[in-house]
This record gives structure tokens, C-alpha cells and sequence, in this order.
């Protein structure tokens, strides 16, 4: 296959929030990472960690994160019950 490396196309606002889980503030706050920089994401346990984004458009109790990308392959699946806890902290 032909791989394209654009860096025009790497610098695309979608591009960067591939690395991002959108939360609501409220979500967060249940959750304890209100002041994370990046948490670590447990779905079905399986992790990844990202970049936190708070976010009052997420509707509460769901995140929102970026599926079929490198930063999220270690993930099989995008539904199901996720936990969140500051990345580098203790679980």
C-alpha cells in the first residue's frame, strides 16, 4: 500500500486530538482526575494513555477518544464500561 507522510496533513487539528480523551469536567470529577495532564484509560481491561481534555460538550458519564489509531490500539473495543486514573498514579 502507498503510505503518505503529509506534513501539511499532520498538522491538522484532527490529527492532533488523536491522542486526546474528551471528558466532561463533571465525569472527571467522579473519576479523581480533574488536574490530570493525562490519565490512563481501562476498558475492559485493557489500557492506553492519553492526553485529558475536559470538555462541558461531552454529555456527562462518557468520554470521548479516538478508535483505530495507534494510540488506542491496545484497546479492542469502543464500548463498554471505562475507568480513568492519573497517569503515573497509583490504581
Amino acid at each position: 500500500g502507498v503510505v503518505r507522510r503529509s506534513s501539511a496533513l499532520a498538522d491538522t487539528v484532527e490529527n492532533a486530538s488523536v491522542s486526546q480523551v474528551r471528558v466532561h469536567p463533571e465525569t472527571a470529577s467522579k473519576h479523581g482526575v480533574t488536574d490530570a495532564e493525562s490519565v490512563v484509560i481501562n476498558l475492559d481491561d485493557q489500557y492506553t494513555e492519553l492526553e485529558l481534555v475536559l470538555d462541558e460538550t461531552i454529555a456527562l458519564d462518557c468520554v470521548l477518544m479516538p478508535m483505530g489509531v495507534e494510540q488506542t490500539s491496545s484497546l479492542s473495543t469502543g464500548f463498554g464500561d471505562v475507568t480513568m486514573q492519573v497517569a503515573g498514579g497509583q490504581p
